[in-house]
């Protein structure tokens, strides 16, 4: 008999002691509105790994969700390439170069 892979199998204990929950917030979701646990965030992708009231594992985007956003990321390269205040403090400094 061969091994079901992780994925399908269902998992009766927590992957992880603080169990964060979210909504799915997408409009055009079919899960809009239902709660799930978070299992754990894959963050290359940002996706969450999450698992429903009927055991079942799936992820989302964070973005459908009302995770909180951490940091603002480049969706091409998944960094952050410049802060607001950086570029604010950047804009000034060139202002004060230039009356000099």
């Amino acid at each position: 008999m061969i091994p079901l892979p992780v994925w399908n199998t269902k998992r009766t204990a927590a992957l992880k002691d603080d169990i964060q929950k979210v909504v799915v917030t997408h409009p055009f979701s079919p899960y809009k509105g239902k709660e799930y646990d978070v299992l754990d965030m894959i963050y290359n992708w940002d996706m969450l790994l999450c698992r429903g009231d009927d055991g079942n594992i799936r992820t989302f985007l964070t973005k459908w969700t009302d995770y909180p956003s951490v940091e603002p990321e480049n969706p091409f390269t998944g960094t952050i390439d410049f802060w607001v205040q950086d570029l604010q403090m950047l804009a000034k400094l060139i202002s004060d170069i230039k009356k000099v």
